[in-house]
């Protein structure tokens, strides 16, 4: 995990990652971005075995957390997706459309290449 090779006195970046707040800066950063992309992409696609791997490597993060809570709605699993929604801090978005969902979840990656 990214958080476990921050120095001690980085809390204000681990505070970041771990709210999925980020900006786009850094190489690390800029991966960790693209690949929250990636599993949107493969959401949106319909590839939910592919996105749910690829955002489990991330799960600590607020924003893969948040598209984990989609993909288990996605899914069906309503208990297992209010988990990552409150993992995520995002219980105001449990009603929403999946689809709409990630449309909006990818935006907000998006912004932050530009960031």
């Amino acid at each position: 995990m990214l958080s476990a090779f921050l120095r001690p006195g980085t809390a204000a970046l681990r505070q970041a990652l771990q709210k999925g707040r980020f900006q786009s800066k850094t190489p690390v950063m800029r991966a960790l971005n693209e690949d929250l992309i990636k599993a949107v992409d493969l959401a949106l696609a319909g590839d939910w075995d592919a996105a749910h791997q690829l955002v489990q490597q991330h799960e600590n993060l607020a924003t893969a957390a948040w598209i984990h809570a989609v993909l288990h709605k996605i899914e069906g699993d309503a208990a297992n997706s209010r988990y990552w929604y409150q993992h995520a801090d995002r219980m105001d978005h449990v009603a929403d459309e999946p689809r709409a969902e990630l449309a909006a979840v990818r935006t907000e990656l998006l912004s932050r290449r530009t960031a």
